[in-house]
């Protein structure tokens, strides 16, 4: 009897760890919304991110990121349905090498991100240097000023930026020089914030934007180098492209 007493207790002790292990699983990747404007959100973004590269927002909930996300290869965003309340810029990856090989592997699917300001941040949203194999599906952006860009790509390869709808906030002006996105160069002239070394004069490859909708002063802007290595512009108005569906932009250096 002591020994039959003594096996149930051990199953029972199992069936309890298998479903304690198997709810942790199942829940592995969701951040729920804390609720609060600290840095509760970030830190628990961050921390699942590290724990298991994927990341859930759930869906309904509101999050407020009280400063940019530091992103590591291989990181993966679902926010589909989810608010983000972005008080500074969103990503701007530190560049650690060149020949696109700072970072590789991100993904954001979805989601509503926009700034807490009427005017918006004033600062590019979504910035990335030097990086490989980004995505960027269906989100829905409404948080810069109309000064600045809310997708910007320096020296970047195989990126896709699909189904996605952004608009700048302010006053839009005649002189007003933001591109919903920029594909850039790097350049001291084109991107002032790289450090000289990393200004090796490297253009964007494989490129895809396509069912967008971008508006701004001016939607799309891609920078190139001519033969003589001087960059300039390429873009198209934002009264042109108010919606810029089944567009594909492919650039490499000239």
């Amino acid at each position: 009897m002591r020994y039959l007493h003594l096996h149930i207790m051990n199953c029972i002790t199992m069936i309890t760890l298998f479903f304690l292990f198997s709810s942790v699983y199942v829940h592995a990747g969701v951040v729920s919304p804390s609720g609060s404007r600290t840095n509760a959100d970030i830190r628990n973004i961050r921390y699942e991110h590290e724990t298991n590269k994927e990341v859930t927002l759930v869906s309904g909930g509101t999050y407020d990121l009280s400063t940019n996300l530091h992103p590591e290869d291989g990181w993966t965003i679902n926010a589909d349905g989810a608010t983000i309340i972005c008080e500074k810029d969103l990503i701007n990856n530190y560049p650690t090498a060149v020949n696109y090989n700072s970072l590789n592997n991100f993904t954001i699917r979805g989601g509503t991100w926009i700034s807490p300001y009427p005017d918006g941040i004033m600062h590019s949203f979504i910035k990335w240097n030097h990086a490989q194999n980004i995505r960027l599906y269906d989100m829905t952006i409404r948080a810069v000023n109309c000064e600045y860009h809310s997708i910007e790509l320096v020296a970047c390869k195989n990126a896709v930026i699909h189904g996605c709808n952004i608009s700048s906030l302010g006053t839009l002006r005649k002189t007003s020089l933001e591109e919903g996105i920029q594909i850039d160069v790097a350049t001291p002239s084109t991107a002032p914030h790289l450090e000289a070394r990393f200004c090796n004069g490297a253009g964007c490859q494989n490129i895809t934007i396509d069912h967008c909708t971008v508006s701004g002063g001016r939607a799309v802007c891609c920078n190139v180098l001519n033969l003589e290595g001087t960059a300039y512009k390429k873009y198209k108005k934002a009264k042109n492209m108010q919606a810029m569906l089944y567009t594909t932009v492919a650039t490499t250096n000239v």
